[in-house]
This record gives C-alpha cells, structure tokens and sequence, in this order.
C-alpha cells in the first residue's frame, strides 16, 4: 500500500495542493519500479504516482535493502518534505507528517510517513518507528471522527511484489463506509477534490488540536499542527 491537477495554473498553498495525477507521458518517465498496476483485491497498495523533477542533491539514493529495494531520492512525498511539493497537511511532528492521498480509494483516505529518507520498514530504526507510529492511533481518531467512517484500513506495503510504488517508507489510513471490495474502491479512484479536501483536512487538524487540549501536556510538545 499513496493530489493538484497538473494542469493548474494558479499557484496553490503549501496545505492546499495534492500530488499530480499520473498520465501517460508522465508515467513513461516514472522509475520502472513505480509504474506497477495494482493486482485483484490488492488495489490499495497502488499510489498514483507523476512526473517528479529530481529532488535536491541532499537526498541520496540507498543501497537495495534484503527486499532489493533502495531508496528513491525523486519520489514525490520526499518533495511534499522539503517543501518543493505540496498537500493537504492533517499532522506534522518532528519525526511524522500525515497528509491526505492524492488518488483517495475513500474520504479521508491518508498517508502518514516519516521524514526520514528510507524506503521501507526494513530501513527503519526502533527509535524512528516509535516515534512515527506514536502518532498513528490519534491521526486514526480525528479521520474517523471528521469522516463519520464505519470502518477503517491501516495498510503498509514494502517492495514491488507487495504492490510499493513510492520508496519513501509510508502507512495508509483507509476509511470504509460500505461493503465495496478493495479492488471496487481501487478501480473508482479518481484525483482528489481540492475543494473537500480543504474542508476535511481543516475538520481533522481541529479534531487533533481538541484532543490536544482535552490532555493538556502529552501531545502539545510534538505536534506542530
């Protein structure tokens, strides 16, 4: 188990611009590991994925891991980190960052990644995954809150053969709300709407914000939004 059009014109908040839709063109320029379809009841695993300039000389490729996975200093949620690209932001900790999906499988589908640049869980250090996953079950909360969802997936994937098509480490938060397979929900994707995702992500942040103060000093200190 990852929106603006990119035909868009206007400049576009920080907060307010999800990433670009894959197209054909843009697809043939993608890595040839990123440009996997999702398989039969696996359609949560795909990420649509476009055209991404390179990323800064900061970020640095790594050696493949047990998986034969390195990490992919072009990918696009590298970006949304150092502020070259943009989305609709729900959660920002010093570790963790939490923004809506750019091609949402439902409402409120969103990813929470770290900021570290690795690839997948493999890569992960014990201190780095404590603090990235601390934020899991309060991001989980405010989403079920804001959406009114009856259900909801927490999924990870690590490597092509398990559907991985951005090779920045990342945990998807899937809303349900009827009995649709997951490869119904996979196969209706479609871009997110700017308009609703300002409205949801502003409902989650200020679910997050009042769980805040309904427990004064156990999460102020980390959060930065």
């Amino acid at each position: 188990l990852s929106s603006a059009s990119e035909r868009a014109r206007a400049p576009t908040p920080a907060h307010a611009l999800a990433l670009p839709r894959a197209s054909t063109n843009a697809r043939a320029r993608v890595p040839e590991r990123a440009r996997m379809a999702p398989r039969a009841g696996e359609g949560a695993a795909h990420e649509a994925v476009g055209e991404v300039p390179s990323a800064p000389s900061t970020a640095r490729a790594s050696p493949p891991n047990a998986l034969g996975v390195g990490y992919d200093p072009g990918n696009p949620f590298l970006r949304i980190l150092q502020g070259q690209g943009a989305a609709f932001k729900l959660l920002e900790t010093e570790h963790a960052l939490a923004f809506l999906d750019s091609m949402p499988m439902t409402r409120g589908h969103c990813l929470l990644i770290p900021k570290v640049q690795v690839a997948t869980v493999l890569d992960l250090d014990e201190d780095t995954t404590a603090a990235v996953l601390r934020e899991l079950p309060r991001l989980a909360r405010a989403v079920v809150e804001a959406t009114g969802c009856a259900g909801m997936h927490v999924l990870q994937n690590n490597g092509e053969q398990a559907m991985q098509t951005v090779f920045h480490v990342h945990f998807h938060l899937i809303p349900r709300y009827g009995g649709e397979s997951m490869s119904e929900l996979s196969a209706n994707r479609r871009p997110l709407d700017n308009a609703d995702a300002e409205v949801l992500a502003g409902e989650v942040r200020s679910r997050l914000a009042l769980a805040e103060i309904s427990t004064p000093g156990s999460l102020g200190a980390r959060s930065r939004l």
